[in-house]
């Protein structure tokens, strides 16, 4: 099983803003509209090459 780290992220959110956590649990979630943009990963941006460049260490 992968985790992808979104839990901890919701719950920071909760934490940080406690009356939009409880409007989300009256009302629902939101399943309807635009999505937020999705960031880059951090080693897009560094302008040092590619995806294909990543290294990748593989066991046989």
């Amino acid at each position: 099983m992968a985790h992808c780290g979104y839990e901890a992220t919701a719950v920071e959110d909760t934490l940080a803003n406690p009356l939009k956590a409880m409007w989300a649990r009256i009302r629902g979630p939101k399943t309807s509209g635009d999505m937020v943009a999705e960031n880059n990963p951090e080693y897009v941006n560094l302008g040092k090459g590619s995806l294909a460049d990543i290294p990748v260490k593989v066991e046989s």
